[in-house]
């Protein structure tokens, strides 16, 4: 078990989900209709599947016994600058987009106080969005440096998690009561794993009980991005090819939701290659020394043991 497994584990369960997904949509749909239900055997085949291999991808790395999860190192990152850019950026045009929404909602003469695009939720989720988007784009210079700009303010992290929690409460009060019974289980449970990775990814940077909150970040964090992507992906992808709407959730809040699952992918992958390593006693390092007749092979205590032989 270890984290290079989950990641393999993570990346067959988003294509493998995606697939199902997609020939659950073209067996279900009705197009004399245009209603698509979800109630399936390939819906349900999708469902189990993906939460088979998002728990399977956490698990394994709960259960890793070999990984040493380092504080972060602050090395230059410049692929999460570049995704904490363009993650940053989606999420403010999200917010303006949204904002717009919201006004031509509550102008409307029809206007309702129940609608979720009036809620103070919604607000809520637009002003954590400009909040989080402007703080990865200010992170953006640090990612390239390779520094932590706010080493000594780790609170300012959990900005973060501010939008995971507006993102849930927004999905779970008006998304999560579709008939579509296959979408709320990625609804909800996306949102849910998305704000589990996040925490756990801003305590790792902000330094707070670096290893276990490493290990909780992968713990989490595959499942979230594998859970997120395979449902939103999907979703985009049979809109934006077939021109049916597989959610409820609009559009341009999908997007955003995918490129902060994005982030927490590239996190995952460069924290991989730069701050995990394996513990120097999980394996018998091997070292050479030499005899009179022959060049021999042994670990560290047998070469000890030698020396003390050599000098008697």
């Amino acid at each position: 078990m270890s984290v290079k497994n989950s990641l393999k584990i993570a990346s067959i369960g988003i294509m493998g989900g995606m697939v199902f997904r997609i020939l659950s949509v073209l067996y279900q749909f009705d197009r004399t209709t245009g209603f698509y239900k979800d109630n399936g055997v390939f819906a349900w085949i999708d469902v189990a599947f993906v939460l088979a291999t998002a728990a399977l991808s956490g698990l394994t790395t709960l259960h890793d016994k070999k990984t040493f999860f380092t504080p972060y190192s602050n090395t230059k990152n410049r692929l999460l600058g570049t995704i904490s850019l363009f993650s940053g950026v989606g999420l403010l045009v999200m917010a303006a987009m949204q904002m717009k929404v919201y006004f031509e909602t509550k102008n409307a003469q029809d206007f309702d106080w129940n609608e979720p695009m009036t809620s103070w939720v919604h607000l809520g989720l637009i002003g954590s969005s400009v909040i989080f988007g402007l703080l990865q784009i200010i992170l953006v210079p640090a990612f390239f440096a390779g520094r932590n700009s706010f080493g000594g303010f780790p609170a300012l992290y959990l900005i973060s998690v501010l939008w995971g929690i507006f993102n849930l409460f927004f999905m779970f009060l008006y998304y999560s009561h579709s008939v579509l019974h296959q979408e709320n289980v990625y609804t909800i449970l996306s949102a849910a794993l998305l704000l589990l990775a996040l925490y756990y990814l801003s305590r790792y940077f902000g330094g707070v009980n670096t290893e276990h909150s490493a290990r909780l970040f992968y713990v989490f964090g595959f499942p979230a991005v594998l859970v997120s992507t395979a449902g939103i992906a999907s979703n985009l992808l049979v809109y934006f090819l077939l021109g049916i709407s597989l959610s409820e959730v609009p559009i341009i809040i999908q997007m955003a939701q995918l490129s902060v699952a994005l982030l927490v992918f590239v996190s995952l992958v460069t924290i991989r290659k730069y701050d995990l390593h394996e513990p120097a006693g999980s394996h018998r390092k091997k070292h050479r020394y030499y005899t009179s007749s022959k060049i021999t092979i042994a670990s560290t205590s047998e070469q000890q043991e030698a020396k003390r032989m050599r000098v008697k």
